[in-house]
C-alpha cells in the first residue's frame, strides 16, 4: 500500500511544470478563500461591536413586547430580579439601567422631536462607548447639587438642528408615566460625535429622567455587554428573567444589521463555491491529462497484474499529494494574511460606507477555525474527488490497446 502512496509522490515530479502550476492555482484559491472568510467574519464582528457597544449592547432584559412597540409605562416588572439573573451569568460582564421616553426638544423658537434616555452616569461606560464617544464636553456626572441645573449630553446632530452650543440650556416636553405633563431644562455639559438624521438623543442621569418622567424606581431596559459575541445566545436562552420580562440578544435589538450580514454570508458562501469548482476543474484537468499521457505505463502495470483498484489508488493518491500541499501552503498564507489584516484593518477612508445602519471605516479580519481548518479541508476533500472520473477512466483501460504503439 506505501509503495503505491511513493509512486504516487513521485509522479508528481515528472511533469513539474504542470505539477507547480495546478498547486499554484489551488494554492491561490485555498488563500483567497480563507482570506476572504477572514475578512468578512472579522467585519460582521467590527459592525456588530459598533452597533452595540454604541448604544445597545449585546443583550437586554426588558418588558415583553417593549422592543417592538415601545410604552412609558411599559416597564421590566421585576427589575431588580432581572438584573440579578443577568448579571450572574459568568459571561455577562456588566449591566445598566435605563429608561427612556419620546418627546420635544426646544432651544430659542426651535422644536426637534428625539428621546431622553436616562443612564446611570457612572455604570454606562462599562457596557456602552457613549461616555467616551464625545466630541466636546464632559460626560455625565455622576452627583449633583439640589440647586445645581440638570446635566445633558445630546449628539451633535440634535444640537445642530437646535443651533446650540455646549453649555446652552434647552427644555423637553412630554406625557409623565402618570399622565400629565413632563417638562425639565437641561444644561447641555457633552456633546456626541453622532450627527445625522438618526442623531436625535439626549443623555441625562437616569435620576433626573425618573423624576420628570414621573417613574419612580421603574425601569424601562437593562442594557448588559458579553465577553465574546459568540456568547450573546448562550446569555439569552440560559438567564431566566422574572414573569413578564424577557432576555434579547443584539439580534433581536438590531434586526436590520442582522438580515444585513445573513445576506452578505450567503454571498461569501457562493464566492467559496466558485472556488471550489475552479479546483475541481484544475485537479480534473490535471489528472486527465496525466492519465492520458501514461496510457502505455497503466498499461505495462495492468499486463503484470496491477489491479484496477490500485490503478484508481495511485490515481486518488497523486491527486492527495497535490492537493495538500496546495492548500497547505495556500491556508498557511490565507491565515497569515488575516493576522496581518487583524491588527490594524484595512482604512476605506473616503469609501467608508452604511451597512445595516452602521457606518464602516475600516475592513477588519479574524481568523476562524472554519477559515483557518475547515475551508482548506473542503478543498483538499474536493480536489480528491476531481480525480475520481480520472482515475475511474485509467482503471478501465484496456491493457492490449494501452500497449499498442
Amino acid at each position: 500500500m506505501w509503495t503505491l502512496w511513493r509512486m504516487a509522490l513521485r509522479n508528481l515530479g515528472r511533469r513539474r511544470a504542470r505539477t507547480a502550476l495546478t498547486g499554484s492555482m489551488i494554492a491561490g484559491g485555498t488563500a483567497l478563500a480563507v482570506l476572504s472568510l477572514g475578512m468578512n467574519f472579522g467585519t460582521y464582528d467590527h459592525m456588530i461591536d459598533l452597533a452595540t457597544r454604541s448604544s445597545v449592547g449585546h443583550v437586554q432584559a426588558v418588558a415583553e413586547g417593549y422592543v417592538d412597540t415601545p410604552k412609558l409605562n411599559r416597564t421590566l416588572a421585576d427589575a431588580e430580579a432581572a438584573r440579578t439573573a443577568l448579571a450572574g451569568h459568568p459571561d455577562v460582564v456588566a449591566v445598566t439601567p435605563r429608561v427612556e421616553a419620546g418627546g420635544l426638544f426646544a432651544l430659542g423658537n426651535r422644536t426637534v422631536g428625539g428621546m431622553l434616555v436616562g443612564v446611570d452616569a457612572a455604570g454606562e461606560g462599562a457596557v456602552t462607548s457613549v461616555p467616551s464617544n464625545l466630541g466636546e464636553g464632559t460626560w455625565l456626572p455622576a452627583e449633583v447639587g439640589a440647586d445645581a441645573p440638570r446635566p445633558a449630553v445630546v449628539d451633535a446632530g440634535l444640537l445642530q438642528q437646535l443651533r446650540g452650543t455646549l453649555g446652552a440650556e434647552i427644555s423637553f416636553v412630554s406625557q409623565a408615566a402618570d399622565g400629565s405633563m413632563a417638562a425639565e431644562l437641561f444644561v447641555v455639559v457633552g456633546v456626541t460625535k453622532l450627527t445625522g438624521l438618526g442623531a436625535a438623543t439626549a443623555y441625562v442621569r437616569i435620576e433626573d429622567a425618573r423624576e420628570t418622567l414621573a417613574l419612580g424606581g421603574r425601569t424601562h431596559r437593562l442594557v448588559g455587554r458579553v465577553d465574546s459575541l459568540r456568547h450573546v445566545d448562550d446569555v439569552v436562552d440560559a438567564v431566566a428573567a422574572p414573569a413578564g420580562d424577557v432576555v434579547v440578544g443584539w439580534e433581536t435589538l438590531v434586526p436590520n444589521l442582522a438580515r444585513s450580514i445573513e445576506s452578505d454570508k450567503a454571498g461569501g458562501w457562493i464566492f467559496l463555491g466558485i472556488v471550489m469548482v475552479v479546483v475541481l476543474l484544475g485537479v480534473a484537468n490535471t489528472m486527465l491529462m496525466s492519465v492520458f499521457e501514461r496510457q502505455h505505463e497503466f498499461g505495462v502495470l495492468m499486463a503484470v497484474g496491477t489491479r484496477p483498484r490500485q490503478i484508481v489508488l495511485v490515481t486518488l493518491a497523486e491527486a492527495f499529494w497535490l492537493s495538500l500541499g496546495a492548500v497547505a501552503v495556500g491556508g498557511a498564507l490565507g491565515h497569515l494574511g488575516n493576522a496581518l489584516v487583524g491588527r490594524e484593518g484595512i482604512p476605506l477612508g473616503d469609501a467608508a460606507m452604511e451597512y445595516g445602519g452602521v457606518v464602516i471605516d475600516r475592513m477588519i479580519a479574524v481568523n476562524t477555525a472554519w477559515g483557518t481548518l475547515g475551508v482548506p479541508a473542503v478543498v483538499l476533500v474536493c480536489g480528491v474527488l476531481a480525480s475520481a472520473v480520472p482515475a475511474w477512466r485509467a482503471s478501465r483501460l484496456n491493457p492490449t490497446e494501452a500497449l499498442r504503439p
